[in-house]
């Protein structure tokens, strides 16, 4: 496989896009995930279903999402930017988007004129930028950390999602939360870190992690080959689904009231979303 460049892999990705098919992101296989624009679409609503628990689980800790300002690191083809007022149940909010993707941010600029976006090519002037409109009430990075490889760029642009979070803010981020191999054959752009890593880094910025939310339980894990985690029948039934899409719908249904039942670490779930609560230091010591 060839080496891992974020900058590039991420342009590369988003300018192989056709303008006409950006949409709302659905059926972007190597922007989404899934091996099938079905499976892709599918991927999405999960993701919804997941986002709408994890914003009504900030709610019941203090996040009031009709006066909310929004800060998304790797807003991409900028999906969440849409779906933002259904999931926060308000338009009122004011969003500023984020992305290493030059071509990504044009996009954007173009179609959402209204709203506020920041170019992290060039991260230190990226930053300083996002600082001055800050600080957030929701900061999030919705399947972006896990795409960042070097520990040194994690750690701090964690510590950046931290920083612009404004006290008593929320953050909400997605990965795995446990340690996988890094020797996976189809994941050079891809690493897992533990809860326990994250945990570290957010006690160092006042961070709680109040809520954690699945979101995939038969979807986006390994199918096939020998790196494959799903047992041979639910492998069988993948083959099929691949190929009839009712199949897949039916694996969805099924996905979407797993994930509301199973435990929160349960480790069949591939990935969640974690819900972090920045303490509001400076009111405690008034109280």
């Amino acid at each position: 496989m060839k080496p891992y460049h974020p900058e590039n892999f991420w342009e590369k990705t988003h300018s192989e896009v056709p303008t006409e098919r950006v949409g709302k992101g659905e059926g972007i296989r190597s922007v989404g995930g899934g091996s099938c624009a079905s499976e892709a679409l599918y991927l999405y609503r999960l993701r919804t279903l997941a986002m709408r628990r994890a914003i009504a689980a900030a709610r019941k800790h203090g996040l009031r999402t009709d006066v909310a300002r929004v800060l998304e690191f790797g807003c991409g083809s900028g999906y969440w930017l849409q779906e933002l007022p259904e999931v926060l149940g308000s338009a009122h909010f004011s969003y500023t988007g984020a992305d290493i993707s030059p071509t990504a941010i044009a996009r954007l600029e173009q179609n959402s004129p209204k709203q506020s976006f920041v170019c992290l090519h060039d991260p230190t002037i990226g930053w300083q930028k996002i600082a001055a409109q800050g600080p957030f009430t929701l900061t999030l990075a919705i399947d972006v950390l896990y795409h960042i490889t070097d520990d040194k760029v994690w750690r701090s642009s964690l510590s950046h999602f931290c920083l612009n979070t404004a006290p008593g803010g929320f953050l909400i981020f997605s990965d795995y939360g446990y340690t996988e191999p890094k020797a996976n054959p189809s994941s050079t752009h891809v690493k897992h870190r533990s809860l326990q890593e994250y945990l570290k880094e957010l006690e160092n910025h006042d961070m709680d992690v109040v809520a954690i939310v699945p979101k995939f339980y038969f979807f986006n894990r390994i199918k096939y080959g020998p790196w494959r985690d799903h047992g041979m029948t639910v492998a069988a039934v993948w083959r099929l689904a691949d190929k009839f899409r009712p199949l897949m719908h039916l694996l969805y249904l099924a996905d979407s009231l797993i994930t509301q039942l199973i435990k929160p670490m349960d480790p069949h779930c591939k990935t969640r979303f974690f819900v972090c609560r920045k303490r509001d230091t400076a009111s405690e010591k008034k109280d």
